[in-house]
């Protein structure tokens, strides 16, 4: 009897070993896996970061590119639009000499016609 129990004790101990060793090895794998997912994960924001960097970049770019072409618009809009007064303008005077020329052509025909 005493021989099964020293056997049963030995198996015992060398089973507690082996999880013992098991579990010292996973922890470690544990270890070595966090600190490699920890670089992974510090590689992926470090990249991030630079993309989102690099579009802001962009976008302030292209946010100047957009003000620039509403102030070329703004200034071509205003010389539309002081166009467009110098023509009103012209064909008004036009409207005016046209109905003078009239005028005066009406006199000089009543005053040929008369003679």
């Amino acid at each position: 009897m005493k021989h099964r129990k020293l056997k049963k004790f030995t198996f015992s101990c060398i089973w507690k070993k082996i999880i013992y060793i098991s579990l010292i090895k996973l922890w470690q794998l544990k270890q070595d896996f966090s600190l490699k997912s920890f670089d992974l994960f510090q590689q992926l924001n470090t990249s991030l970061h630079e993309k989102n960097h690099f579009l802001s970049l962009k976008q302030a770019e292209f946010e100047e590119q957009i003000n620039a072409e509403r102030t070329k618009n703004e200034e071509l809009q205003n010389k539309l639009d002081d166009l467009e007064y110098e023509v009103t303008k012209a064909r008004m005077r036009n409207g005016k000499l046209e109905s003078t020329l009239a005028e005066t052509q009406a006199r000089f025909k009543f005053s040929f016609n008369n003679l």
